[in-house]
């Protein structure tokens, strides 16, 4: 069959179940569930107008699909809160809606068992003598009978049952009633009292468990002591408060509260057990009553209580409502005292008397409405006419109170009457719809009652006084949500039923209550919310037949019988098409699914419920489903940036979302796990919610998956969104974006199923064991996890991990098979526990068996290597806490090297792109995304670390088997060695560094070392010291050269000693003779090295002369000094800023020689000012000489000058100049003779005879003054000295090394330029007898070698 879908109009918001607004913003991510955050709004604006969702801000950009599901579910969850409270939809006023149904698929409750009287009850029965009575204690499924003086319990739902009884007491029993203790009155195992009221006494009865002969557990009756004296009250009505276990009552005699007050030990003037009179006076209590006094007309026919007010009830046989709080300190003030008259009279305002609703009609029962449901309505009079009056109780101030206000309600007035059903044979005010259902608009219909109970959230039971009937009306909570329509029913219509009991009804309970899904007026009433989540209401009415159990019918289980009675295809289409109408799209496709999934339940025949499997109800589900799913729709004006964004998703989306969120209800804001304490103080952690519950919750979601799985290809964007089916561009992103939001919901449902499966594994172990496991900062957030952190946050999956590792480390440690209990896992909850997790798993059982079998033995090392091939396996998913204390149980095996293996091989895994080595390549930016990588990676070599501070430390403290730690350690540095990790071993250089191990690392044979330390030498001077070390020790004295020029040159702040002590030690290498050198790149590098050498002495030079100048003072000194005491200048800069300003002329001789200078004018001047300068210093110093201070300043300066170039010392100047100022000044001041001569042949490297003597010859023939005329002699006499020495020195030389006669006075033509000058110095007179003596006697020498 085929449904028609309904056209959705273009405008979005305007078909009636279509919101039209955005999503809410998803919250931030919590461990603890919190209520959502409160707005300046009000009620209604919070929660959006009746069946539109609330409104969606702009989806943001950043959205996981586990968010995107967590969102929508936060907004199913938010929209539940539609259904408007008690007082707004029962406004002031009265109603008389009715949809009437006493048979079919849509009576609001259905009648699943009758349970008999057993045969002992009979037997009992028969043996009455005075009074019997019955009643229920619904909540526990036990039933009650007293029989005179005797009370029997038994247990209606179990076959044969056995009877509790109490027969310890003489006098007639009159009233019983369940309560609750007060809390630390009795021990824990009692858990209910029995009030028992008699003639003669009232007393408390312990209700506790036990166990059974069958091994169950059976209630059994405690004698608790507590009794006190009723004599002459008949008491008949009693009740008591949940919450605070205090106990009232009152008698057929007398209009009095009494209440009965219990404690543990007993007090002055009061006993363990007292009744106080609260309407009569403090001293009643202790006025003894006489059954003699006059009956008083008017007496407590009921009694009910309020807890969440703290207001106590009660209804007088003449219809008067009194109300009494309950103050906390043990008091009950009246409060309010309203007479029958004065309601009527009240009430008159609302709806006008009439013949079944006046004042002489009795109210014959009080429920209360509590504060949960309403704020406005405080209790619900029943008239005898089945007339229900809804009163509030005011105070000064506005409505209602809290249970501890100071000012409690004053006064009480009517706000709405509602009349009652017309019966179900029809009525002339009914009309009938094509259904056949009745639907009621106006009564004036009595019905006659006996007495009423309300149950919450608005369920009515009319016990009719002139039948065995109940009438039962009930909220219809499809319509609450809804916007008011002139198509749809008023919100305050009921459904009614009319069931017969064929007994005269005694006594009703509920054995379910109904448990809201918020605990506050708004929302409190949607029973759809919790139909999937919580059990349906069960109300248990006894009869003089049996006990009755009816169950409330679901809005899924009538879908279920839909199509059953639906009469064909058109009338199931018809029932469709109105439950579309009345309930919405949404809503009537939430059930349809529900039912589809197998949650719907039938009764037939007395036995339990069953799941609707009928294939034929399934199929017409799936059908409805899939065919009124709708279609997703779009906002007029796409977003260009994020067009899916503002797709409005179908009605199915939203159906299944709700479906998915009334299953998770209970879970999904509740914590997983709570910490409790018995009595004996023993520490556990349990459950917040029940395993049966989770199982359920469980099966459910799996339901749902397998739909999902059968039926994709069908369901419209759930297998993909077909952009072939598209006419436009809208319905293209309608498409898309319906894909995208249903796959995030199935997503959720599959997590969840997981997520279940998994907690229910975790509470099969002991938690408390399970959480010392875990690392000390998950342990807090794993008692604040919640289900919907655990399902859809990142934070949760990594707490289910711990758990995972945590429960599987319990087994290892327990001797468990592994590899059972971690595919389990995988099985279960493969998201929590992957392939590569169960590898994990496997390889620590293996580690822990090498632990036991010990890490020397073969058998344990072969567990330790098959156990590193299995974590290698999954390198790269392999967690960080499994790699930390991998390492740690493989080093105290001493398996050091597979250590090494494992870590290094985790870090190629997680990075095999090599990011972090990139990362480190482009300089390491600070915001990179990289950066993960390096970090994750500079983690692991700390663990590499660790293993190599524990291989030396073992290495050298194991005494006796050095050979076996020796080789661990050979193949633990053999791991490092073998490494082309470049980040990695740059790591561990620095660490060895920073251990101060220069040693070790310049011992390490690695290719990879050079370039470290030429990679670190550009920003660090140590590195560098390395490096020309490490190349020193390999034999490369030019490489170490190249590096201390380098470092001479540097930047760094080095002094200028520093700098020339890196040119010596480099000169020094550099004249190293290597084997195989390229001599081209070698004389380059002497070259540069010898030059920059000589500008740095010239530096320090001029750097020693200024610290010694006086001068230099201050802030000029600071700088100058800092200048030069630093990077080497150049030769340029150093006569720019400083040499060409000051004195220091051997200094510029010697810039000239390193520059290449050789201008003869600037040179000869340089020298001519250098000399005056050493003669002004030497006049200025007495105590030295001027030759002496010459003689010495040119002896050092020589060398540095002529081993550039010869042309820096020009002899012909300065020989010249200095025997003139010998001739003029220094002879008289005491020269020796011939020191000039003695100053040159003594320089080194030597000056030659023959230049000396050239110079000289020069000056004779020259005649220049001063030596002319007498005092030529001194220029001769200078003349035939040199001749003499060096007649002296030549021969000494024949002979010796070759030398022949030849060289003797530089040879013979050498010798003939002598001769000439000695010849021509004779002839001039000039020599006197000394010098013609030595003349002589080279002549003769020289003679006599043939020359």
């Amino acid at each position: 069959m085929a449904f028609e879908t309904p056209q959705r109009p273009s405008l979005p918001g305007a078909f009636l179940q279509t919101p039209a607004a955005p999503r809410i913003p998803p919250p931030a991510f919590q461990l603890v569930s919190r209520p959502p955050q409160q707005q300046n709004t009000s009620t209604s604006q919070q929660i959006g107008r009746p069946g539109e969702a609330p409104a969606r801000p702009e989806a943001p950009k950043d959205v996981t699909p586990s968010d995107r599901a967590r969102d929508t579910i936060n907004e199913s969850l938010t929209r539940e809160k539609a259904t408007p409270p008690l007082d707004e939809y029962l406004s002031q006023g009265y109603s008389s809606e009715y949809e009437i149904n006493s048979t079919g698929a849509w009576t609001p409750f259905q009648r699943t068992r009758t349970y008999r009287f057993p045969n002992q009850i009979f037997d009992q029965y028969n043996r009455a003598e005075l009074s019997t009575g019955m009643g229920l204690f619904a909540e526990l499924n036990h039933a009650w009978v007293s029989i005179d003086n005797a009370l029997y319990l038994w247990d209606y739902t179990v076959p044969n049952p056995q009877l509790v009884g109490f027969e310890e007491q003489s006098n007639n029993i009159t009233a019983v009633t369940l309560a609750r203790p007060k809390e630390g009155v009795f021990l824990p195992s009692i858990t209910h009292l029995i009030v028992v009221a008699t003639t003669a006494e009232i007393f408390l009865l312990g209700l506790g468990k036990e166990a059974s002969q069958n091994g169950g557990e059976q209630l059994a009756l405690f004698q608790t002591g507590m009794a006190v004296s009723i004599k002459g009250l008949n008491v008949s009505a009693i009740a008591s408060s949940t919450k605070s276990g205090r106990i009232f009552f009152g008698g057929t005699t007398e209009n009095h509260v009494y209440e009965l007050q219990y404690q543990n030990e007993e007090r002055w003037f009061l006993g363990r057990c007292v009744k106080k009179n609260h309407t009569f006076g403090w001293s009643a209590s202790f006025t003894p009553s006489f059954a003699i006094r006059q009956r008083p007309t008017e007496y407590v026919e009921q009694m009910v209580v309020d807890d969440t007010r703290s207001l106590l009830w009660t209804l007088s046989s003449e219809s008067a409502i009194r109300c009494f709080h309950m103050t906390p300190d043990g008091g009950l003030n009246l409060t309010i005292n309203c007479s029958s008259s004065r309601i009527y009279e009240n009430v008159s305002h609302i709806l006008p008397a009439s013949q079944n609703f006046n004042s002489r009609n009795r109210i014959v029962s009080i429920s209360t409405i509590s504060g949960e449901e309403g704020l406005r309505f405080h209790l619900v009079a029943v008239t005898q006419n089945g007339y229900r009056i809804f009163l509030s109780a005011t105070r000064p101030g506005g409505w209602g109170f809290s249970s501890d206000a100071s000012s409690p309600p004053t006064s009480m007035g009517a706000q709405h009457v509602k009349l009652p059903p017309a019966e179900d044979q029809g009525s002339r005010n009914s009309q009938l719809e094509n259904t056949g259902r009745l639907l009621q608009y106006t009564s004036s219909a009595s019905l006659p009652t006996r007495a009423a109970t309300r149950y919450a959230p608005g369920y009515f039971f009319f016990l009719d006084s002139r039948s065995d009937r109940v009438c039962i009306t009930t909220i219809d909570p499809g319509l609450l949500p809804r916007r008011m329509t002139e198509s749809q029913p008023p919100r305050s219509r009921e459904n009614t039923m009319w069931v017969d009991l064929g007994g005269r009804a005694e006594y009703m309970g509920q054995c379910q209550v109904y448990e809201p899904p918020f605990r506050e007026p708004q929302g409190f009433a949607n029973e759809l919310a919790v139909q999937f989540d919580k059990k349906p209401v069960e109300v248990a009415i006894l009869t003089n037949n049996g006990v009755h159990v009816l169950r409330r019918r679901r809005l899924v289980d009538s879908f279920a019988q839909v199509y059953r009675e639906g009469g064909g295809d058109e009338g199931r289409t018809g029932e469709l098409r109105k439950m579309v109408r009345v309930y919405g799209r949404e809503e009537t496709l939430t059930t349809a699914l529900a039912v589809a999934c197998g949650l719907g339940v039938e009764f037939a025949n007395d036995v339990d419920a069953v799941q609707v499997r009928d294939p034929d109800v399934l199929a017409f589900a799936r059908t409805a489903f899939i065919e009124l799913g709708g279609k997703p729709t779009v906002t007029e004006t796409l977003d260009p940036k994020n067009p899916i964004d503002t797709v409005k998703p179908s009605p199915r989306h939203d159906a299944i979302a709700t479906f998915v969120s009334r299953i998770l209800r209970s879970t999904w804001k509740t914590l997983i796990a709570k910490e409790q304490r018995t009595s004996t103080g023993i520490y556990s952690v349990v459950s917040s919610i029940p395993m049966e519950k989770l199982r359920m919750t469980a099966q459910n979601l799996a339901s749902l998956s397998d739909f999902f799985k059968t039926n994709r290809n069908f369901i419209d964007g759930l297998s993909g969104p077909d952009e072939t089916r598209a006419a436009t561009r809208q319905e293209e992103v309608a498409l898309q974006g319906e894909n995208r939001a249903l796959n995030c919901l199935v997503k959720l449902v599959e997590k969840a199923i997981e997520a279940l499966n998994f907690v229910q594994m975790m509470f099969e172990e002991r938690v408390e064991e399970l959480l010392p496991l875990l690392a000390e900062p998950t342990r807090p957030l794993f008692l604040r996890l919640t289900y919907e952190a655990l399902f859809t946050s990142e934070e949760g999956f990594k707490i289910a991990k711990e758990l995972v590792k945590a429960i599987v480390n319990r087994n290892i440690a327990k001797g468990s098979n592994v590899e059972t209990v971690a595919e389990t896992l995988r099985r279960r909850c493969g998201q929590f526990c992957s392939a590569d997790d169960v590898v994990i798993f496997k390889a620590q059982e293996l580690l822990k068996r090498a632990t036991e079998a010990g890490g020397d033995s073969e058998y344990g090392r072969n567990l330790l290597n098959e156990s590193l091939i299995l974590f290698q396996s999954i390198a790269g998913s392999l967690p960080w806490d499994y790699l930390e204390s991998t390492v740690k149980q493989y080093t105290a095996l001493q398996f050091f090297a597979g250590a090494l293996e494992l870590i290094l091989r985790i870090t190629q895994s997680h990075d095999p792109t090599g990011e972090a080595e990139a990362y480190v390549r482009d300089g390491m930016p600070g915001e990179d995304g990289r950066k993960t990588y390096y970090d994750y990676r500079q983690q692991c070599y700390d663990l590499v670390h660790d293993v190599v501070n524990t291989v030396d430390q073992i290495s050298t403290t194991i005494q006796g088997r050095q050979s076996l730690t020796g080789r661990r350690k050979d193949e633990a540095y053999d791991i490092i060695a073998t490494s082309n990790d470049r980040i990695f071993l740059t790591n561990l250089y620095d660490w060895y560094l920073s251990q101060g191990w220069t040693d070790r690392l310049l011992a390490t044979d690695s290719a990879f070392i050079v370039p470290y330390l030429e990679k670190k030498e550009q920003t660090d001077p140590a590195h560098a010291d390395l490096l020309w070390q490490y190349y020193s020790g390999k034999r490369r004295p030019h490489d170490a050269a190249r590096v201390q020029l380098q470092l001479a040159k540097s930047g760094f702040h080095f002094s200028l000693a520093k700098r020339i002590g890196y040119l010596s030690q480099a000169n020094t290498n550099v004249q190293t003779q290597v084997p195989g050198a390229n001599r081209r790149n070698l004389q380059i590098l002497r070259s540069e090295l010898t030059e920059f050498l000589d500008v740095a002495n010239l530096q320090d030079d001029l750097l020693q002369r200024l610290r010694s100048e006086s001068r230099l003072v201050g802030e000029e000194r600071i700088q100058v000094l800092g200048e030069l005491d630093g990077p080497v200048q150049s030769a340029t800069e150093l006569y720019n800023k400083y040499l060409h300003a000051l004195p220091y002329h051997d200094l510029n001789l010697l810039l000239y020689a390193i520059a290449d200078y050789r201008l003869s004018t600037d040179i000869a001047t340089a020298w001519e000012l250098y000399l005056e300068t050493l003669e002004n210093e030497a006049s200025a110093d007495s105590s030295v000489a001027p030759w002496e201070l010459i003689a010495n300043s040119v002896r050092d300066l020589y060398p540095r000058l002529i081993s550039s170039s010869p042309v820096y010392f020009p002899l012909i100047v300065l020989l010249p100049r200095l025997l003139r100022r010998d001739h003029t000044a220094y002879r008289a001041e005491g020269a020796p003779q011939h020191w000039i001569l003695e100053l040159f042949l003594s320089l080194s490297p030597p000056l030659t005879y023959e230049s000396i003597f050239a110079v000289l010859e020069t000056m004779y023939y020259s005649n220049e003054a001063p030596f002319v005329g007498a005092a030529k002699r001194e220029l001769a006499a200078e003349i035939v000295a040199l001749v003499g020495l060096w007649y002296e020195r030549s021969l000494a030389s024949i002979g010796r090394g070759g030398v022949g006669a030849e060289a003797l006075m530089g040879g013979r033509e050498e010798w003939n330029r002598v001769e000439e000058l000695c010849q021509k110095m004779i002839e001039e007179r000039v020599l006197g007898q000394e010098e013609r003596g030595v003349v002589r006697r080279v002549r003769e020498g020289v003679g006599r070698y043939g020359w």
